[in-house]
């Protein structure tokens, strides 16, 4: 099961992040509602009340609803009562929307929306969400940042890639240019070690980035 990542050093697989920043996939969802909820959509305040309690929430999830009769109503919403949805602050307007976007879904899952026209109108363009069927053998990341002391030359990195099959680069964060510092030294299929020929001064600001492909 690939998990969301949520904390700063998690890995990112790198086509989610290509497609987060190219406006093709969205902050991810805690859950999604396949089947279509009795209630009543309020366009003028984007939110859905339900007629019974949602199932398998908590108050601020988000969750995609993919299955409403009024294809329109479909769309990530933030829970804010046992029965209310609000459309998510990211998702409520018509410019948010675009065609193939891709919604992640913490159980690892991903869905992709596809309108019946373009540009969307909000409210008024359906929105159908589709389950991608991904093999998720991908590229991922692992990044850490690099202090120079003025007198430490080697640094040692931990992860959880369980391969020997990565690459590695390491760029200057003053400038985002690619530098050459020395060897780097697989420890392990989870431990790198990285030697320096001159110690990295107080000054120095390098990002270490190992990738690899595995089996997320």
């Amino acid at each position: 099961m690939r998990v969301v990542p949520t904390e700063s050093n998690h890995v990112v697989r790198l086509q989610d992040m290509l497609e987060y920043v190219g406006g093709k996939t969205t902050q991810g969802v805690t859950s999604v509602i396949t089947s279509a909820l009795a209630g009543t959509y309020d366009p003028s305040s984007m939110t859905f009340t339900a007629t019974s309690v949602l199932p398998d929430t908590t108050l601020g999830d988000r969750v995609l609803l993919v299955g409403q009769l009024d294809n329109t109503q479909n769309g990530i919403y933030t829970v804010t009562s046992q029965n209310t949805l609000v459309r998510a602050s990211d998702m409520d307007t018509s410019a948010s929307l675009v065609n193939g976007m891709i919604v992640p879904v913490s159980d690892g899952t991903r869905w992709q929306l596809s309108v019946s026209s373009t540009p969307v109108t909000l409210d008024s363009t359906s929105l159908n969400f589709s389950q991608q069927v991904t093999d998720f053998t991908k590229v991922v990341e692992v990044i850490w940042d690099i202090t120079g002391d003025g007198s430490t030359t080697l640094f040692t990195f931990s992860h959880n890639l369980e391969t020997d099959n990565v690459t590695h680069e390491i760029y200057d964060s003053s400038t985002g240019e690619t530098i050459i510092a020395g060897p780097f030294v697989r420890t392990s299929p989870n431990d790198v070690s990285l030697t320096f020929g001159v110690a990295p001064a107080t000054t120095d600001n390098f990002v270490v980035i190992l990738r690899a492909r595995v089996e997320a």
